[in-house]
């Protein structure tokens, strides 16, 4: 049986109820986006559509911030499939941890607590910095291989770690490109400020949406049950100020010239995975942006059309949360 979408879902930041249908999905067109991808999800895993035919991406008419309803997250057997499917799912290494490690080497921090540390590649390079190690991860596949590693790691979401056992809190905590996964935003960030010491730092890393992303919307990451909100730069400088952090510091990611024809393609490929009428713009000419983007030095005047964004907040000595 299917169920009917509400109409009305209030924006996850704002709360504004005024917003408008930026795209729609079906669940037939986001489960065969991700066979063309090449990860075939289980039963267990498809559990999370619960009777849902459509996904809609909504635009707040308020503070422009978009988010999907309904917003469906994805279940341990989703990620475990992603994991097992998806090529590098659990990157070893990029742009986000190397920025972070540097951040907490400046700071003279000590301590990381990593939410959604997946196999453990950013507390590895934590630990090789000299800083003490700790995760949440709720992939128990991923959890385990971490916690092999001799992290300290916990299967629990934020607002249940004191429950675990633990009261501590930390120089430093992270979550890289973990926000666009959590139905409600706002608390995912509160509940992750009170694992920060007075003083403290967070780092938030997260998928642009004004990025190269947006040439292939109907590319699956983007939809649930894997992301649920999109974010820009003002937005995360928003969600820090409605949690009483500061800003210290937010940029984004340079694009690399191969993304542009991995994008351009992959769009080319869905659209006709999903029935749909794919550009006449030939490959040749995707390589040829490629190389002009490449060799004209463009990513000096496009320094924000790279895939990812970020910022790092410190919370107030003074904050109660």
């Amino acid at each position: 049986m299917s169920r009917v979408l509400d109409v009305s879902p209030p924006c996850p930041l704002c709360q504004g109820t005024d917003r408008l249908i930026a795209d729609v999905m079906t669940t037939a067109e986001i489960l065969s986006a991700w066979r063309h991808m090449g990860v075939s999800l289980s039963r267990e895993a498809l559990s999370v559509f619960q009777g849902w035919t459509n996904v809609c991406l909504f635009h707040c008419k308020a503070c422009g911030f978009e988010f999907c309803d309904p917003a469906l997250a994805g279940n341990d057997a989703f990620y475990q499939d992603l994991q097992r499917q998806a090529e590098n799912y659990y990157p070893e290494d990029c742009p986000s941890f190397r920025r972070t490690v540097r951040f907490a080497l400046e700071k003279k921090l000590t301590s990381v607590l990593d939410v959604g540390c997946g196999c453990g590649a950013f507390l590895d390079q934590a630990r090789r910095a000299g800083l003490g190690t700790s995760g949440i991860e709720l992939n128990t596949q991923a959890r385990a291989r971490c916690s092999a590693k001799g992290h300290r790691v916990y299967g629990c979401l934020l607002a249940d770690f004191e429950r675990e056992g633990s009261s501590e809190r930390f120089d430093l905590v992270c979550a890289f490109e973990i926000l666009e996964h959590v139905p409600d935003p706002l608390r995912f960030l509160s509940e992750a400020a009170r694992r920060v010491k007075p003083d403290g730092y967070l780092a938030l890393a997260v998928p642009h949406r004004n990025g190269l992303h947006r040439v292939c919307m109907m590319e699956p990451h983007q939809w649930p049950p894997h992301h649920i909100t999109r974010w820009r730069l003002t937005d995360l400088k928003r969600i820090g100020k409605l949690c009483g952090l500061k800003t210290v510091r937010a940029g984004g990611d340079v694009l690399i010239g191969g993304e542009i024809q991995y994008f351009l393609d992959l769009r080319q490929g869905l659209l006709t995975a999903l029935g749909r009428t794919p550009s006449p713009w030939p490959s040749k000419l995707y390589r040829l942006l490629t190389l002009l983007y490449r060799k004209t030095g463009c990513k000096y005047f496009f320094p924000r059309l790279g895939p990812g964004i970020y910022a790092f907040y410190q919370k107030d000595a003074s904050c109660e949360l």
